[in-house]
Order: C-alpha cells, then sequence, then structure tokens
C-alpha cells in the first residue's frame, strides 16, 4: 500500500494549486496528486477557444508534466472509486490503494447528460473538459447547423464562438429568459437582443426526442416544432463528483467551514465540490467560479500544512463570460425567496442589485460595462442598503 502525506484527489486548478502551495509550505512532504484527466492542469474557462480552432490544446496549459516532475509531486491518472475516512485510505479504479495523512477533495462535476430518446447519437456533446472541447472542434467543422441546449454561462459563450465561424445557431432553454434565475426580465431583453443577432432562440423549450440515423439530425421539441441540426452542444449543469465520498461528510457538495475542513479534520475541499462557509454572509453556498477554486486551493494547501495558523477564506465570486456584450455578476446572484433584485440603472449600461431581507447589497449584475462590477464588490464588501444608494 503506497503512503502519501499528502493526497489531493482533482487535478484542475484548485488541486494542482494546492500541490504547488504544499510543495512550497512543506519542502519534504510527499505528494500525490489524482485526476482522471491525461491533461496536466489547463484553463477550462478557455476550452471554448479551441473548439473554435481559436487555439491548440497546448496554448492552454498552465503547468507541464516536466513542472510535477521537478516538484515531486506524483501525479497518478485514475478515478478514486471509494474513501475509507476511518482508515484514512482511498482505492483507485486500479484497485490500487493508497493511504494518507490528509486529503483533499478537489473533484468538482461532470457534465449533466441529457436523458431523453436519441441522446447517444453522434454528434451530441457535453462541454466540460479539454478532450470535449477537441471533440467538437473535429466534429463541426464540415457542420452548418448546430444546436446549443443550456440557458447558462457555456450556452452564450458557445452562441458567439459558433456564430462567428459562420455557422447557423439553435439556442434551446426552459426559461423565459436569458438567465431568468439570475437577472431581471429587463436585463433579459437586453440579451435577447444580443442572442437573437447571433441564433434562433427557442424559449420555454424543451427537448421531447432526438432523431437521426447514427447521428444527430432533428430535434422535436415538447411543444412538436422539430428542429434540423447536425450537431448539439449541451451545458445544463453539473453533477457533483461526490459519489466515493463518505455521505455524513456530504450536503450539496463536501460541507467544509471557512478554512476549507469538513467535519473530519483530515478531509478538506475546493473547487466546485466544496459547500464552503462564506464568512461575509454568514451561510454556506458553493458552486465556484475560476477564481474561487484557485484561491482555495492555495489556501486548503497552505491549511493542510499549518493547523496552528490556519488561513480563513473569503472572496466574492464575479464572472465575466466570455462574449462581445459586456456582462459581468458579482457575489450573490442566484434570485429566490430571501432575496429582491432592483435595477438601478438601464440604457447603455445596465445595473441589477440584489439586496437580502436587510435591504444589503449581496450582489448584481452589470450589462454594457463589466468594469462597473469593482463598484458593486465595493458595496457587497461594506454591507451597505439599497437606501444609501438610491434616494
Amino acid at each position: 500500500m503506497a503512503y502519501y502525506q499528502y493526497v489531493i484527489i482533482g487535478a484542475g486548478i484548485a488541486g494542482s494549486n494546492a500541490a504547488a502551495t504544499i510543495r512550497k509550505e512543506a519542502p519534504e512532504s510527499n505528494i500525490a496528486l489524482i485526476g482522471e484527466e491525461q491533461y496536466p492542469v489547463y484553463s477550462r474557462v478557455n476550452i471554448g477557444k479551441v473548439a473554435a480552432a481559436h487555439k491548440q490544446p497546448e496554448e492552454l496549459l498552465l503547468k507541464t508534466e516536466a513542472y510535477f516532475e521537478q516538484n515531486t509531486i506524483h501525479r497518478i491518472i485514475a478515478k478514486v472509486t471509494s474513501l475509507d475516512s476511518e482508515a484514512k485510505t482511498l482505492t483507485l479504479d486500479n484497485s490500487e490503494v493508497l493511504q494518507y495523512d490528509k486529503v483533499l477533495i478537489a473533484t468538482g462535476g461532470r457534465a449533466r447528460k441529457l436523458t431523453q430518446a436519441g441522446s447517444d447519437l453522434a454528434g451530441i456533446f457535453s462541454f466540460q473538459t479539454l478532450d470535449d472541447a477537441i471533440q467538437v472542434r473535429d466534429y463541426i467543422q464540415d457542420k452548418k447547423q448546430i444546436t446549443i441546449v443550456g440557458g447558462g454561462f457555456i450556452g452564450i459563450e458557445f452562441v458567439e464562438l459558433l456564430s462567428s465561424l459562420g455557422k447557423t445557431v439553435n439556442l434551446i432553454i426552459r426559461e423565459d429568459w436569458y438567465w431568468k434565475g439570475m437577472i431581471d426580465q429587463i436585463g433579459g431583453n437586453i440579451l435577447h437582443e444580443y442572442l437573437h443577432q447571433r441564433a434562433n432562440v427557442y424559449y420555454k423549450s424543451e427537448i421531447q426526442e432526438i432523431r437521426g440515423e447514427g447521428a444527430i439530425s432533428e430535434i422535436v421539441l415538447t411543444s412538436g416544432e422539430v428542429i434540423s441540426t447536425e450537431a448539439m452542444c449541451v451545458g445544463i449543469g453539473l453533477e457533483l463528483n461526490k459519489d466515493f465520498l463518505p455521505e455524513h461528510l456530504c450536503n450539496r457538495g463536501l460541507k467544509v467551514n471557512q478554512y476549507l475542513i469538513s467535519d473530519n479534520p483530515d478531509i478538506f475541499g475546493a473547487g466546485d465540490i466544496a459547500e464552503y462557509y462564506d464568512i461575509l454572509h454568514n451561510s454556506y453556498t458553493g458552486g465556484g467560479t475560476w477564481a474561487n477554486a484557485s484561491l482555495q486551493g492555495m489556501i486548503a494547501g497552505y491549511n493542510m500544512v499549518h493547523p496552528d495558523t490556519m488561513k480563513s477564506f473569503s472572496l466574492i465570486p464575479a464572472y465575466c463570460p466570455k462574449t462581445s456584450l459586456p456582462i459581468a455578476f458579482v457575489g450573490s446572484c442566484r434570485l429566490g425567496p430571501e432575496m429582491q433584485s432592483i435595477v438601478i440603472e438601464q440604457g447603455d449600461r445596465y445595473v441589477q442589485v440584489n439586496i437580502n431581507s436587510q435591504n444589503q447589497i449581496i450582489g448584481g449584475v452589470v450589462i454594457g460595462d463589466s468594469a462597473y462590477m469593482g463598484t458593486i464588490r465595493k458595496w457587497v464588501e461594506t454591507g451597505i442598503t439599497i437606501d444609501t444608494i438610491v434616494s
């Protein structure tokens, strides 16, 4: 049985940053970094550029194999199938068992799949990994009609990428407008104008079945409408990779405190898998951004080595989709029963702020001027109330 002081499960930006931090803080330690993909860590947020053939896959690599060898970080390409938190062991899909002192869970998620009849036809792609992007690139080269399913970040970025290649793009979403769960209808109307110039948009639509002889050729909506297409890219969310974890440690994801430690003091979490305690809003939250995962990996790695001087994680999340229309999301953006959205500007610049039950600004959205996200970030940091900025 191989033994490592530090084992990191998940070799993306969170896991790789944790490994680098541990190596810096504990130069003599032995470290294993386990990941399912053949590539070292790469810029996942830029894989669309590979799908559109704007970049080569190797251009996205953030670290090389040589880096891990030079820093004696043992990179293992495998899947973890089980973890025994009492014995402090984990089992790989090749039946190898590893023992650890401390382990970081940074496994993220896998793309949610369609389940309708015909969803196994050729030409239907999820979009989560570099291999996904390469497959999309190779398949769509001679295709003219492509359909995107899903109303998230992947969908809107793909609309722009594919339309820029001269493809006829169809976009299928379930909601009344794009990002309905995060943007007011006024903002939704702005997004519609942007999308309508680049795609045939099917709102309030769901797929009944997919047809084709070996490869996709038609999509039948629940309304009965039939859409011709030669390929489909699906972005309908993630299923978190937590199947191997002890159930008592998980809620939606692996539940961790502000130091990124789970209820088991030797198990840490970072990235999308982590349902972490947000010290700004005194609540647990999950679903991270690239910046969140990157910083969480560094902090988790530090805390694994230094239990007596641990650092807490605190970061106001922000994300700007890679589109020609400037869009920025800051802080808490998922609208719910305890959150109210208020549009404070509309016109050349759309500004929406989200407030909690105490009327404090906890997040917001900007369209038309992504630099304004800095202003909203300051409002969130200081916890000011809406009446401070709106007379």
